[in-house]
């Protein structure tokens, strides 16, 4: 049971929410810096100030060409949370299973050394925004990089996607609704019941 945790982490993708949130608030941040570089342009050119009008203009552009990142990164890390929360959604019944079950193993054998359980799942990545790479065909290698994980990850949720979480009924116990263990209300305890 304890290596069920194990295999159904390790095929989980990075955990990239909070690394999102900064890379989207990074992009208004840029919005609004090239915006106010542009006014500020504007501004020192009514002047007649040209020179500032070039650094403004200048910056303009930086804060432009640093939002276009942020947002290539930001389809990326958006991929990569949706495949995140795929893969929550199909794992979750056997991981709670397995939690439950060291639970109920620690309780019982109060006494034993028992190793926590480990998950093998990537580890998050930091809550904030990366630092854009001086080269542009880095970006495009990652880019490419993420496209590969996602297809493999694909690959291995597709055959899990018809596999359902049990479901838990009134009382807490887990409701196998065919079978010898059966609720007394389920149809297939209630077809048995009268033979």
């Amino acid at each position: 049971m304890r290596a069920t945790y194990q295999a159904e982490t390790a095929w989980a993708p990075p955990y990239v929410v909070e690394e999102l949130r900064a890379i989207r608030t990074a992009i208004i941040d840029t919005t609004a810096a090239a915006t106010r570089a542009d006014a500020e342009a504007t501004a020192a050119r009514d002047r007649g100030d040209n020179e500032a009008a070039g650094r403004h203009e200048t910056i303009a552009v930086s804060a432009r060409a640093l939002g276009d990142f942020y947002r290539q990164r930001e389809d990326i890390d958006a991929g990569l949370v949706e495949d995140y929360q795929a893969w929550s959604r199909v794992t979750e019944g056997s991981r709670r299973v397995t939690v439950l079950a060291d639970a109920e193993l620690r309780r019982r054998h109060r006494d034993l050394a028992i190793e926590p359980l480990q998950s093998a799942e990537p580890l998050a990545s930091p809550p904030e925004a990366p630092t854009p790479p001086a080269d542009p065909a880095e970006i495009q290698a990652l880019a490419e990089q993420a496209r590969r994980q996602r297809e493999a990850f694909r690959e291995q949720l597709e055959p899990r996607q018809g596999v359902r979480p049990l479901r838990r009924r009134h009382g807490g116990c887990l409701d196998r609704p065919h079978g010898r263990h059966a609720s007394p209300d389920s149809p297939a305890r209630r077809r048995t019941s009268h033979r």
